[in-house]
């Protein structure tokens, strides 16, 4: 089993309080602050923040450090549609090279999802929809393209911990996952790159209207005391 490094301790750290709102969108991010709330020295806390900038989730701009992304509809469309070109790239090669087994490892996994799903826990069924895409997307053999997904992963994850899904999207992206199964045991690549695109393209407006129904929410209103 791979020791976890202070970097990536830090990194899951920012990342949970980015995704649950500790840190809303905007909200600046220095060094020093960091490294006192999580007990850390500045090194691990800066390599963690770096990872994090290449990931999507914070932007560092000169003589104003760094800060979590503020997050909109364009911004949200456009790290979807920068995958979806990415999917249509890998899907050929997967069918290509998946076998028999693959798809026995799959529908495995999509079961998983769906008992997850079934005991409304969204955040198992978040990781094993990870697992799901990243075993399709690494038969591709383009390990470039897939690290591009890796990246995505991250910033979209938090976003659906924080913002969460509409009602029935889940269930929704289940019973698309079975069709991709079926277009993946007849190794038909067209069919899997709709599939998959449709399903993407449905994601980002559940996520886009997800946001902006959460963002335009009143704030409670505090009792007096």
């Amino acid at each position: 089993m791979t020791k976890e490094t202070s970097t990536e301790r830090i990194r899951d750290r920012v990342r949970h309080d980015i995704a649950t709102g500790a840190f809303a969108p905007g909200t600046r991010l220095t060094v020093a602050a960091l490294a006192k709330r999580y007990g850390s020295s500045p090194m691990p806390i800066r390599a963690a923040l770096q990872e994090m900038q290449g990931q999507g989730l914070i932007v560092t701009t000169p003589r104003h450090g760094a800060r979590v992304r503020d997050v909109d509809a364009g911004f949200i469309a456009n790290v979807c549609d920068l995958r979806g070109a990415v999917i249509a790239l890998l899907i050929p090669g997967t069918v290509r090279h998946i076998t028999n087994a693959g798809i026995e490892t799959l529908a495995a996994i999509q079961d998983r999802l769906e008992a997850a799903t079934a005991a409304g826990d969204p955040i198992l069924a978040m990781r094993h929809n990870r697992d799901f895409h990243r075993t399709i997307f690494g038969l591709a053999g383009n390990p470039v393209a897939l690290e591009v997904m890796e990246r995505t992963w991250a910033l979209l994850d938090g976003l659906r911990a924080r913002y969460g899904f509409g009602e029935g999207r889940l269930e929704a992206a289940n019973a698309s996952h079975r069709r991709l199964l079926a277009a993946l045991k007849r190794r038909d690549a067209a069919s899997a790159s709709r599939i998959l695109l449709d399903s993407l393209a449905k994601a980002k407006q559940d996520l886009i209207d997800c946001v902006e129904r959460q963002e335009s929410a009143p704030a409670p209103r505090r009792r007096p005391r």
